[in-house]
């Protein structure tokens, strides 16, 4: 059986693939004009920060190149201040983040099995 941070971490990358999928194959303009798309990937972020509260105080210790502190900040400045979100900045975190970011989990699931 899977232990809790492994199926945490699983879920992670769920809503990160699902975060990317909106934006993908767009150009940031395009994005921009369906409001679907930005709601739908803003969406997962915050769930991906949510989930972060759920990973072991050990794994974020133990796999510092994952910065779980700005990844919960974004979930908390998504939620309390949505209408101040900076969608160059969204962006920038689908676009590069968040594919760094799948791969650094499915790393981490690896060496924790």
């Amino acid at each position: 059986m899977e232990s809790k941070n492994i199926q945490v971490l699983k879920k992670m990358i769920v809503h990160a693939k699902r975060a990317v999928e909106y934006s993908k194959n767009m150009t940031f303009e395009e994005f921009l004009e369906e409001r679907r798309n930005i709601d739908a990937s803003v969406l997962n972020l915050s769930q991906i920060g949510e989930l972060v509260k759920l990973v072991d105080e050990k794994i974020k210790v133990k796999y510092t190149n994952i910065n779980w502190i700005a990844i919960k900040n974004l979930r908390n400045k998504i939620v309390h201040d949505y209408d101040g979100l900076q969608f160059k900045l969204i962006w920038g975190i689908l676009d590069k983040n968040i594919p760094q970011l799948i791969k650094d989990i499915k790393q981490i699931i690896k060496n924790e099995k």
